[in-house]
């Protein structure tokens, strides 16, 4: 695995906050629900959403009923969020999240995990985490297998300042072993949905990329990705990304 730590991922959003709230998917329905399967009151839970960036997780979780603490170390990301009655924001890290011991029924790192110290985090997880709570690390991964969605992977491969990032199955290692070592019942399950995006969500999905040039350096992208845009766009103006939200669930 890498470290991700030489990538400075508490800074390397900064510029990309107001992208990231506008254009980065959420997660379908059916993953949410999975998550919080088994939980009788989803009002009366707690949930430290790690990582929780611009808060897109955060409000999903929130609109199901549970109260959330989102935890992102980037003050940039936390200024581009939009608030909900539910939603908390603080600064820490998923080593550091300055939640009190045993005071959540659920942690979660959506989009996340791959930028944390794994060993740390999940000690840090258990730490705050009640008898009976829940750890849950999910990723919107690209299908491959459909035409538009594989071509803007290989644009996407193609112009990467950090190319070692882009998957971030291979930079982050598997998943799964890590969780057994520290849960007894681990979880994994698959939900596909897709995206619905114009010209100008398209470069504003792209812009939201950390490992992608900002500034000057993003014109060759935005040509590719127009090209890409006109040979697969519908009679409205769209194009469809092919997702599956990958959801790891891991039981105390």
């Amino acid at each position: 695995m890498s470290d991700p730590a030489r990538y400075r991922p508490l800074e390397r959003f900064t510029e990309r906050a107001s992208d990231y709230a506008k254009f980065r998917p959420g997660y379908p329905a059916a993953a949410i629900d999975f998550i919080l399967a088994g939980f009788s009151r989803r009002e009366a839970l707690v949930a430290a959403d790690i990582g929780a960036g611009t808060g897109i997780s955060s409000r999903l979780l929130a609109d199901a009923g549970v109260r959330v603490i989102a935890v992102e170390p980037n003050d940039a990301m936390r200024s581009a969020a939009r608030r909900h009655t539910r939603v908390t924001f603080r600064a820490g890290t998923g080593e550091a999240t300055g939640i009190a011991a045993g005071s959540v029924d659920l942690v979660t790192y959506f989009q996340a995990f791959h930028w944390v110290e794994p060993a740390a985090a999940l000690a840090e997880a258990r730490r705050v985490l009640r008898s009976r709570g829940r750890f849950a690390a999910i990723w919107n991964d690209r299908q491959r297998s459909d035409p538009f969605t594989a071509a803007y992977g290989e644009i996407i491969e193609r112009f990467a300042v950090n190319p070692e990032v882009v998957d971030r199955a291979s930079f982050a290692g598997p998943l799964e072993p890590r969780l057994r070592e520290v849960f007894p019942r681990v979880a994994v399950r698959e939900f596909p949905h897709t995206v619905r995006m114009d010209a100008s969500s398209l470069l504003g999905r792209a812009r939201s990329s950390s490992y992608l040039p900002a500034g000057e350096g993003f014109a060759p992208v935005e040509a590719a990705l127009m090209s890409l845009h006109d040979r697969h766009a519908d009679h409205e103006g769209f194009v469809t990304f092919a997702y599956a939200a990958t959801v790891y669930r891991a039981d105390r």
